[in-house]
């Protein structure tokens, strides 16, 4: 509950530093403002997509909102266990760790994926590698085993799911041409 709470207050800090009203973040990013409220006062842990979102409207990159201390170097950024970030979406049975760097103009992000057993369709302008570390991982009609990897070109739709007795863990990295 406190990396939301803190979460909340630097995406305000940031706001405010840059001059910009929540109406005009909500105009920006297409989040609505009732919901930016609620993120900023920490009420509400937002996926990574509104995120994301935020992130683009702020002109910043999307680590630089879990940024607690400036990095020794610019260009090579250690995110270390304690410091990912898990996100739940317990309606869809999803959940996925993020990894927040600071690196700034990076296009790379990298998650550890719980999927759930219900397909999830996934679109965009990115280009996907999805390596399984545990479990098996269903990849629109293939079974992935672990220690499989899949690459998947740009705008390619495909949707992801655990499959078996137990919930795959994925790494997931995503090259994003938008970001």
């Amino acid at each position: 509950m406190k990396e939301i709470k803190n979460l909340g207050k630097k995406i305000k800090s940031l706001r405010k530093k840059n001059n910009i009203t929540l109406t005009r973040l909500s105009e920006l990013s297409g989040v609505s403002q009732g919901y930016l409220s609620r993120i900023e006062n920490g009420k509400h842990d937002p996926t990574f997509s509104v995120l994301l979102q935020i992130a683009r409207a702020l002109q910043i990159q999307i680590g630089m909102l879990y940024e607690e201390k400036p990095q020794k170097n610019d260009h090579i950024n250690i995110i270390r266990k304690a410091q990912r970030i898990k996100r739940e979406q317990p309606e869809k049975d999803y959940s996925h760790f993020e990894f927040p760097t600071t690196i700034k103009n990076r296009k790379m992000r990298a998650y550890i994926t719980e999927p759930s057993f219900t397909p999830i369709h996934v679109t965009g302008n990115d280009e996907r590698t999805y390596f399984v570390l545990e479990g098996q991982f269903l990849l629109n009609d293939e079974i992935l085993q672990e220690g499989d990897l899949a690459y998947i070109d740009t705008d390619t739709p495909h949707s992801g799911a655990s499959h078996g007795e137990k919930k795959a863990r994925v790494l997931s990295v995503i090259y994003s041409y938008d970001t």
